[in-house]
């Protein structure tokens, strides 16, 4: 016999959740070794990226799905973690908060990989304004970073949220 679990999620800034999904793979890092998991060799990321993925599933995506609870198909418009895609225009993401950013022109997280520090550079793509990638795998300092939630709604319509409160 299986029961419904009501989840309670509390809910944060997206900065925050993002900070979150780095600790966990900091966190995860003594697992790795002992699993012999690869995760400061760029060349070998592929089992790295699947649990990062799933990690950024559950701790990101997950709240922003319960936060908008819209009945909609969250799953399918939510720009997926480690995943290049070549046009934006149908996607929810989330974008990198820059005061660099010029002319309508959106920086989208991608993914995080090792700099001088476990996990602690973004990867992340330029998208104009039709969401056609500009430049992608430009890579910035996690700790200089904001994040926001892009929601794209049926329409096509983008709507920021910094805050999930």
């Amino acid at each position: 016999m299986s029961e419904d679990i009501d989840v309670v999620v509390k809910y944060k800034s997206v900065t925050e959740l993002m900070h979150d999904l780095k600790a966990s793979l900091i966190a995860l890092i003594p697992v790795f070794d002992a699993a012999d998991i690869p995760w400061s060799d760029s060349e070998n990321y592929e089992l790295l990226e699947e649990i990062a993925g799933s990690l950024f599933n559950g701790i990101v995506g997950y709240t922003i799905e319960k936060y908008f609870n819209d009945g909609q198909d969250f799953e399918s418009r939510f720009a997926k973690y480690s995943f290049y895609y070549k046009d934006y225009s149908n996607k929810s993401f989330i974008e990198i908060i820059n005061s660099d950013t010029q002319d309508n022109k959106k920086f989208i997280f991608v993914a995080l990989s090792n700099g001088k520090e476990p996990f602690d550079t973004i990867l992340y793509n330029i998208v104009n304004s039709y969401g056609k990638i500009e430049i992608d795998n430009v890579e910035m300092p996690f700790e200089s970073a904001q994040f926001a939630y892009r929601h794209r709604d049926f329409s096509g319509q983008l709507t920021q949220y910094e805050e999930l409160k």
